[in-house]
């Protein structure tokens, strides 16, 4: 039997659960921070799929933000399909930083530049190997928004510059 005092707990107890999903945040998976008024996305999509999801969410995102594109802090691992992947996610860029993961697997960032490249010959590249130095210089690029990805080890060390700074979350 169902009454209507218990239907209004079991609603109440639906919008509670939506309220704290609401508020749930998953470290380095689209996780926005902001520096002032721009948006720094940090992703650690490291595959085409990854990278095709990660270009839907700054397109949806970046509508009214990025209306000129992104400044991309970018680092992947040599063993990965960069090849597949930036054609998701370059098209959004309107400059680009490339760097190398601080690990055994990490790519090495000219090498990546020169894919890049290869899709976007007008691209404004920079490469600058080490993370920190390329997210504190995406930061000091014009007021373009950030996205930083590649994987999920360089998305750290981003996210630990990030954080040292006392950058704080969009919202």
């Amino acid at each position: 039997m169902y009454e209507l005092g218990e239907g209004r707990i079991a609603e109440n107890k639906w919008h509670k659960a939506l309220d704290s999903l609401a508020s749930v945040r998953w470290p380095l998976r689209f996780e926005v921070f902001r520096d002032g008024h721009r948006p720094i996305v940090i992703d650690g999509a490291h595959n085409p799929d990854a990278a095709l999801q990660l270009s839907k969410s700054l397109t949806k995102f970046g509508r009214s933000l990025a209306p000129c594109g992104w400044n991309m802090v970018v680092g992947v691992f040599a063993d990965k399909d960069v090849r597949q992947m930036l054609p998701h996610v370059l098209p959004l860029a309107a400059q680009v930083i490339v760097c190398k993961p601080d690990h055994p697997r990490g790519a090495e960032p000219h090498v990546i530049a020169e894919e890049m490249r290869k899709l976007r010959p007008e691209l404004r590249l920079t490469v600058e190997p080490e993370i920190d130095a390329a997210v504190r210089k995406a930061l000091q690029t014009d007021s373009l928004p950030i996205a930083i990805w590649g994987n999920l080890h360089m998305a750290e060390a981003a996210r630990k510059t990030i954080t040292t700074l006392g950058l704080d979350y969009w919202m």
